[in-house]
């Protein structure tokens, strides 16, 4: 191979290298919801972001065969290039050279294909999806093919040994992304009255979705709680003798739940404990 074009070829799959691997870094660390609330935007960028979107285990098998051809192109071309340098200044034992060459390509995909990556794209991630989707839309074009190929055989190959695969469930959004965005909203923008109230009880919904209902509940009998009417000292009593944080407050009886009272407030000694009771979201 003429020098001049395997010096262009090496280059050319060394950006390429860089550019599969910094997409998937920042499509991976993008956020998702964020894409999915701003979905009505029907811009062509937004359209392709779309199809990513609807689409993350073909995208990123797309990203991964990209990266994987330009990276068996990089290292033939870093063979042709290094070869009679090697022979020239340092051994021209075969074995010696392989392992020379194979060590010279491995440390530089190590750098531009995963700590330069890492370090660039994982940051304003959504940013650098919008920026790198054209090109990365052409690539998936070119490359569908081929991944219909390899996947229609991974699934009969998973067929074949007793596994059941849907290449149609695909799921843009789960849990981890959910959560992720409710606790960047909590802490970029910190939400007060009703609003908090709601934020709070989803994140606990997330934060319990394995927890079956009948597990938290208490029956009607066995609920502690304490008349609004009750002194000071009975109310230390109560949470003396149940050891709870927490104590409900009712007024005139237990079906008419008007908020909770904390053990906190006992230390600052209230003339009037009824004027620290907490408002309760929800009872059923």
């Amino acid at each position: 191979m003429n020098d001049s074009v395997a010096i262009h070829l090496w280059t050319v799959s060394l950006i390429l290298s860089v550019f599969f691997s910094g997409m998937e870094i920042a499509f991976v660390s993008s956020d998702k919801l964020r894409y999915a609330l701003d979905k009505k935007n029907t811009n062509p960028i937004d359209y392709i972001q779309r199809v990513f979107f609807s689409h993350p285990r073909k995208f990123l098998s797309t990203l991964t065969v990209g990266n994987l051809l330009v990276l068996i192109l990089f290292v033939y071309t870093t063979i042709d290039l290094s070869k009679d340098y090697i022979h020239q200044n340092i051994t021209t034992n075969t074995p010696l050279t392989l392992f020379l060459q194979a060590l010279g390509a491995s440390f530089i995909i190590l750098v531009t294909g995963e700590l330069l990556p890492r370090a660039i794209f994982k940051n304003n991630s959504n940013l650098w999806v919008k920026i790198l989707s054209l090109p990365a839309f052409i690539f998936y074009l070119l490359l569908y093919p081929i991944i219909t190929v390899f996947a229609s055989m991974g699934s009969a190959l998973l067929r074949l040994v007793g596994i059941r695969f849907n290449p149609l469930e695909e799921k843009a959004l789960g849990r981890v992304e959910l959560n992720s965005y409710v606790k960047q909203g909590i802490e970029e923008a910190p939400l007060e009255g009703g609003r908090d109230s709601e934020v709070k009880i989803f994140r606990n919904a997330l934060d319990f979705s394995s927890v079956k209902l009948r597990d938290c509940m208490v029956p009607r009998t066995d609920i502690i709680g304490i008349s609004k009417d009750a002194d000071v000292d009975e109310l230390k009593d109560t949470f003396i003798e149940t050891g709870f944080s927490k104590i409900l407050v009712y007024e005139d009886d237990i079906d008419n739940i008007i908020g909770y009272i904390h053990i906190w407030e006992m230390f600052s000694n209230p003339l009037d404990w009824t004027t620290q009771i907490a408002s309760i979201s929800f009872y059923p």
